[in-house]
């Protein structure tokens, strides 16, 4: 509050003395002749900007000086009046989180632990990216956050390829404050029209329907909204549309959000999701009874991690409707992501109660008896009475997972036959044919018809092309790996891991620096190229630009070791620098080794090949992370609990 009093002051009071100086001036003007008003006119311009820029850089500063007040960062005050406390987390797939991402759970962690502050987590990790393109981004990430913290964990897909932000505001123009506050401006009016539409939009809601409908607009790859909407429509016996948001829901879990290549697609709608959430808050105080306002707050909150308020709100759906099976499976995937599978069972046991034809409590039932034979058996089993492509090759997927995991041949053979029956039942669903080259891994020339059937049933398949392209690389085939990845990339443009594989391709072919730079700068990456550098001096190289970035705006740099890696090889490359807080995960991962197995902490060995004993953590190598980190950051802001 503080802050925003001393901006609008200065801003205010720059203007009011700006109008005052003026104002003989402007009287004289017209008096003048034509040439000479022009003269005068241009020369009074120049001097309000002047004026109008040295007043906003001193509420800057004035603001800088609150600012560091309240939310200093280097152990002189414990924020005992600060409201929130902004982290953002850097990394690739790791950080992402395929599933049950560490940075979701650190904010729960943190806030469970600490009264005083309440920490607001940021997730920019992305499958696939490396510390090049990741700094490539910085500003435009600390400038859109606002962070107090950054936590990198970073460097595992780098290449001896630099690739960092070479963006500065060259123009005279560009570089003054005044420019910047009317873009602020401009983009300020542009929001609340935006905003103004879509409170007009829920005002004409009268549905769940017609809201989930609107929500699944703004975040089309949430395949939970789309199972829900599904169920609404099996309830109304309309069966081609609960077939057709069924199959949406199967194919987004199953492919998107379950693979590496996608992991947790950035959301392009966030502000019109923040939007749609203070719509529906308003809309709520006049109609606290609707059963579909809260419906709409319940996913928004989820989908953003808020899982408080989202509780708040399915609890006050089941007060007004207790059979409601969207607010039951809400409350259950809460519990889950909050680790407690006893209540999660609960809740997905109990829709299935109310409705038995509800296939997708088996499928979070699965997760959750991933551990019991017993129990996974009798959930898949079930499965079984669903004779649907979509289902055979959930069952597959489910199988193949569990066989490799548990080192089962028994059920690899199973997930085979899965997939197979999917294709029977529907020979067109391309999908299952990438499914099953993951099966057929070993076989080069199977994994490639496979692939090829999937892209010749849907030419707009980039998982098809990216996939196709990594088995050329494997089988070294250069330009046909090339051409895939740039079908790939008319397709999706914002998918990190598709550049980066380009890059390292073109790297390899001895492309000239300017083109790759070229190709680079066309699709939003401004980017520079090192190539006498190394991996490992790469990886440096883009660590030590993120802390002089971090250190320029006083913000605290976290840098975070991967599991089971020595910390000590990291803070030897940073020549053990003072101003980065180092972070281990080696300790708490091999103790907890002792008494748990490896699947329990990685669902996958991704960086094997690499030398690593590692891969993508599961929920509970996920909370070892969040966990850790949270009691650094608690010490180092001097909160107990």
């Amino acid at each position: 509050m503080l802050i925003e009093l001393l901006k609008r002051f200065f801003i205010i009071l720059t203007i009011t003395l700006t109008l005052l100086i003026l104002k003989k001036p402007i009287k004289k003007i017209l008096k003048h002749s034509t040439t000479k008003k022009i003269g005068v006119l241009f020369f009074s311009i120049i001097l309000t900007i002047a004026i109008l820029e040295f007043g906003i850089r001193a509420g800057g500063l004035a603001f800088l000086f609150a600012q560091n007040s309240q939310n200093q960062i280097t152990g002189y005050t414990t924020f005992t009046e600060q409201k929130e406390y902004r982290i953002l987390c850097l990394g690739e797939s790791t950080t992402a989180g395929i599933r049950n991402s560490w940075p979701q759970q650190l904010e729960i962690t943190l806030n469970n632990k600490s009264e005083k502050i309440k920490f607001k987590i940021f997730n920019e990790g992305i499958p696939g990216t490396n510390t090049g393109l990741i700094i490539s981004t910085l500003e435009e990430n600390l400038e859109k956050y606002s962070p107090n913290m950054v936590i990198s964990m970073m460097g595992i897909n780098d290449i001896g390829i630099s690739f960092y932000e070479t963006q500065t505001k060259n123009t005279f123009l560009e570089q003054l404050k005044i420019f910047d506050l009317a873009k602020i401006m401009i983009k300020n009016l542009e929001n609340k029209i935006e905003q103004e539409k879509i409170i007009k939009y829920v005002e004409n809601i009268k549905t769940e329907e017609e809201l989930l409908k609107k929500i699944i607009e703004l975040d089309e790859n949430n395949d939970w909204l789309h199972a829900q909407l599904a169920y609404k429509y099996y309830n109304q016996n309309q069966t081609r549309l609960f077939n057709e948001y069924f199959e949406n829901a199967f194919r987004i879990n199953l492919v998107r959000h379950e693979s590496v290549y996608n992991g947790l697609r950035k959301n392009q709608n966030q502000i019109e999701i923040i939007y749609l959430l203070s719509a529906i808050e308003q809309y709520k105080n006049k109609n606290p009874e609707k059963e579909w306002v809260y419906t709409g707050l319940g996913i928004l909150y989820y989908s953003t991690g808020q899982f408080k308020e989202a509780q708040n709100a399915f609890k006050k759906i089941i007060e007004i409707n207790p059979q409601n099976e969207l607010a039951l499976m809400g409350m259950g995937k809460i519990f889950y992501e909050m680790n407690l599978s006893n209540e999660a069972e609960k809740m997905f046991n109990q829709v299935k109660k109310i409705n038995p034809k509800n296939v997708w409590t088996l499928v979070e039932l699965e997760k959750i008896y991933t551990d019991n034979i017993t129990k996974f058996k009798q959930i898949t089993n079930e499965f079984l009475n669903y004779s649907t492509d979509w289902a055979y090759a959930w069952l597959g997927r489910v199988y193949y997972d569990f066989g490799i995991i548990n080192k089962d041949s028994n059920y690899i053979t199973k997930s085979k036959n899965m997939f197979e029956k999917a294709i029977n039942a529907n020979p067109n669903n391309d999908w299952v044919y990438i499914l099953l080259r993951y099966y057929h891994s070993s076989s080069k020339e199977e994994s490639e018809k496979l692939l090829k059937k999937a892209i010749e049933i849907n030419s707009k398949n980039d998982l098809g092309y990216y996939e196709l392209a990594l088995l050329y690389q494997e089988l070294e085939r250069v330009n046909d790996a090339e051409k895939m990845l740039l079908k790939a990339i008319d397709l999706v443009k914002d998918e990190h891991m598709l550049y980066d594989s380009l890059g390292r391709i073109y790297f390899s072919e001895n492309k000239p620096t300017e083109y790759i730079e070229t190709f680079f700068a066309e699709n939003g990456f401004n980017i520079k190229i090192m190539r006498s550098l190394t991996k490992e001096s790469n990886t440096k190289e883009n660590y030590l630009i993120l802390n002089k970035k971090l250190k320029e705006k006083e913000i605290t740099n976290v840098a975070m070791q991967y599991p089971l890696r020595d910390v000590e090889k990291l803070k030897e490359m940073l020549n053990y620098n003072e101003d980065i807080i180092f972070v281990s995960n080696k300790e708490n991962f091999e103790k907890t080794l002792e008494t748990r197995k490896y699947s329990d902490l990685f669902w996958d060995t991704f960086a094997w090949h690499l030398g690593y004993e590692f891969g993508h953590c599961t929920l509970e190598g996920n909370r070892l992370i969040a966990e850790n980190v949270a009691n650094t950051i608690l010490k180092k802001l001097n909160i107990t609990n």
